[in-house]
């Protein structure tokens, strides 16, 4: 009897782990960029490897403002008003709608 041994070869042994580097070498690219993008003293740097001056108050938004109770929710919600008055009584589309504004004034009562 003649037997004959057949060696495969399973491809899926290597594609996992390479396709897991090459999915974390874009997720660390993207991090890299966006922390770039992001931060204000890349952005300071990136103005002075340009070659030109760098003000003291370069202006970087911070998004941690983005939260209740702070300056900046508080000029938001104080606009928005001022925004949905103006529309109601300038815009007849507006006139008969009913706008309920919910601010950082409103107590949360459950």
């Amino acid at each position: 009897m003649l037997c004959r041994y057949r060696y495969s070869f399973d491809s899926n042994c290597i594609t996992p782990a390479t396709v897991f580097m090459a999915r974390l070498h874009e997720q660390l690219k993207y991090f890299v960029k966006h922390k770039m993008s992001t931060d204000p003293l890349w952005s300071k740097v990136k103005v002075i490897l340009s070659g030109h001056e760098v003000s003291d108050v370069m202006y970087s938004f911070d998004s941690n403002c983005i939260t209740p109770a702070t300056v900046f929710m508080a000029r938001l919600h104080e606009q928005l008003k001022y925004f949905v008055k103006h529309k109601m009584s300038t815009d007849p589309l507006w006139s008969k709608v009913k706008v309920i504004l919910s601010g950082h004034e409103v107590s949360d009562v459950m």
